[in-house]
């Protein structure tokens, strides 16, 4: 059984294998925290969890398990649907399977069919069909776009993590329209170095 402290670590502005590579080194919190020399206390521990999964009451347990082994967040799966994402996190608050765990919300920016076709073979789930025909129409961005509108309408999602695929332009404009429509400014203010 996977130990629900388990995190994965990436670090760095490599792409590609490098990425892979690092995405694929896994680690124990508190070795994490001794490489970094902070205190375990230091980090935020996070966890994933499949809203859209076949069987939503083993997720939603799954989900509580994690939560109270300490998880501080929890990262969603790709989001094309945010109505199901809200039934699935209004049955996990109802539920006491959230509790204070903040809650990211994944979205992808698909801008061509070619990705689509990728994606849906490399994923362990199949692209949503309406999702696939839109994005296969040129319209992935836009669905991005609309995604992160109403997820910004979702008390219970906390932030958004937008999976740009190679297109940090696009990634930035859903960023943005995230944004938006929760009130805050649309471009975020850059620290200037010192």
């Amino acid at each position: 059984m996977r130990d629900e402290r388990t995190i994965v670590v990436l670090e760095g502005d490599e792409t590609g294998q490098e990425l892979l590579e690092q995405a694929c080194r896994v680690l124990d919190p508190e070795i994490l925290a001794l490489e970094l020399e902070l205190e375990p206390y230091d980090l935020s521990l996070g966890c994933v969890v499949d809203p859209f999964a076949v069987d939503t009451e083993s997720e939603l347990a799954l989900l509580g398990r994690k939560v109270a082994a300490g998880a501080d967040f929890a990262q969603t799966q790709m989001v094309f649907d945010p109505a199901h994402l809200a039934g699935f996190l209004r049955r996990a608050l109802d539920g006491g399977k959230l509790g204070d765990c903040r809650v990211y919300a994944s979205v992808p920016v698909i801008r061509t069919r070619r990705l689509a076709d990728i994606l849906d073979q490399a994923l362990p789930f199949a692209l949503p069909e309406p999702a696939y025909r839109q994005i296969a129409a040129g319209g992935g961005v836009d669905m991005a776009v609309e995604a992160a509108v109403a997820l910004a309408e979702l008390s219970q999602v906390h932030a958004l993590h937008v999976m740009a695929w190679g297109s940090e332009e696009a990634a930035g404009r859903v960023a943005a329209a995230f944004r938006a429509a929760r009130g805050a400014p649309v471009e975020r203010e850059r620290a200037v170095p010192g």
